[in-house]
């Protein structure tokens, strides 16, 4: 049996058009990705 994709396997699946093992779920992507990427909030 094929193992589960880890959330962020499975978000790079999906922000590449390719076709996850199910629907990732994000709370918030406009502020949750930036956020962890740069450390720089983008909530006012």
């Amino acid at each position: 049996m094929k193992e589960a994709l880890v959330s962020r396997e499975r978000l790079k699946i999906a922000i590449a058009n390719g076709k996850p093992d199910r629907v990732p779920a994000i709370s918030d992507f406009s502020n949750t990705i930036p956020v962890k990427m740069t450390g720089v909030s983008t909530a006012a």
